[in-house]
């Protein structure tokens, strides 16, 4: 089975922001896109009606200046910004980010607007609340940075294990599914059965479907953020069935 993925590659500029589209198609109702700051860069990014964007910042730092307050990363986090409002960027030492699209129902759109008070939505990576789950190994660590509930369709999460180590065999043809596979990491996904050597610092699509896994070996480093896009909020019931948070 062919694998579609793509690298995060440096983009080509020093003075001024650049962003390239990331797999573009492979999710229905989403766009995925990499952002680029340099040192003392600026930019505005454009929210509309009926979108909503996520970053994450992978590398740097960034701040947001929204409804009289400023929101900052200064290592690996998720920001919400406020839904309808455009987004002002602002990296001192320059960033690298991730902006996640999504398309939303008038329904959604409006359910947001009546829980604005909820944004922006900021949680940093390191902090993101523990949890297990059934095809994880008990030294695996996994995180849920954004959970159910904060947007509609969509979560964010993470698993952090040294090899050997392994990610069982699954399948979860409610969602569709992305992997950014972060730079320490060098692990091998399984696609119904078949390997797949995948290096860190690459944005991997899932197959609809699929039984997927992930096996790190001895010496090595497995740590990649999932990315899970829904096709009705209902099915997100599936996630707080499956990952059991834990107290600390």
């Amino acid at each position: 089975m062919n694998l579609s993925y793509t690298t995060l590659n440096p983009l080509q500029s020093d003075e001024l922001p650049a962003t390239r589209n990331l797999l573009e198609g492979q999710i229905q109702g989403a766009t995925v896109l990499h952002h680029m700051l340099p040192p003392a860069g600026e930019r505005v990014l454009s929210e509309r009606q009926d979108r909503l964007s996520i970053l994450f910042l992978l590398e740097g730092d960034l701040s947001c200046k929204q409804a009289d307050q400023e929101h900052v990363l200064s290592e690996r986090g998720a920001l919400v910004p406020l839904p309808g409002t455009d987004i002002p960027l602002a990296s001192i030492d320059g960033a690298s980010l991730l902006e996640i699209v999504l398309e939303l129902t008038q329904g959604e759109w409006n359910a947001l607007q009546q829980d604005a008070d909820s944004f922006p939505y900021l949680q940093l990576y390191r902090t993101s609340a523990r949890y297990r789950d059934a095809s994880k190994s008990e030294k695996t660590t996994s995180r849920k940075v954004i959970p159910p509930g904060v947007v509609p369709r969509f979560c964010m999460g993470s698993v952090e294990a040294s090899g050997p180590d392994q990610v069982a065999s699954h399948a979860h043809p409610i969602l569709d599914q992305l992997f950014l596979v972060f730079p320490e990491s060098q692990i091998t996904l399984q696609i119904n059965g078949e390997p797949h050597t995948v290096l860190g610092n690459s944005l991997v699509h899932i197959p609809l479907g699929s039984e997927h896994g992930v096996v790190v070996e001895s010496g090595h480093h497995l740590h990649y953020l999932w990315l899970d896009f829904f096709f009705n909020q209902d099915d997100m019931s599936f996630i707080t069935q499956s990952h059991q948070e834990l107290d600390h």
